[in-house]
């Protein structure tokens, strides 16, 4: 029984830190996407002021002020992207319809893998 415990407590923690590390991982793919969003856009819309500082750190709105608006912006596009992100795989019709593309693709993967160790 403690053996079972142990097993069934080690298995739960490595899956909940499989999915925290993905959860991570997306949510600061979306935050950088976000923010070069925004830096791309703000530099085509006012090209004549300084940049400003969007790491992480410089996100965090001002205690007691009005949170900055494209700071704002850049964590909401964030959020987006990380919901957006929870729902990558396409829908199982589509998949089956381009699973002779899937199959042409892992083909192809694997003459270059060969390819690359033949050299």
């Amino acid at each position: 029984e403690r053996v079972l415990t142990f097993a069934f407590g080690r298995l739960a923690g490595c899956w909940l830190a499989v999915r925290l590390q993905a959860a991570s991982m997306r949510l600061h793919v979306a935050l950088l996407s976000a923010q070069a969003l925004v830096r791309g856009l703000g530099s085509a819309a006012a090209s004549a002021s300084p940049p400003r500082d969007l790491s992480s750190r410089a996100l965090v709105p001002v205690v007691g002020g009005e949170p900055p608006r494209r700071e704002v912006l850049v964590w909401a596009l964030a959020l987006l992207g990380f919901r957006a992100g929870m729902r990558a795989s396409p829908p199982p019709l589509l998949r089956l319809l381009l699973l002779p593309l899937f199959a042409v693709e892992a083909s192809l993967r694997a003459v270059a893998a060969r390819t690359v160790r033949a050299v």
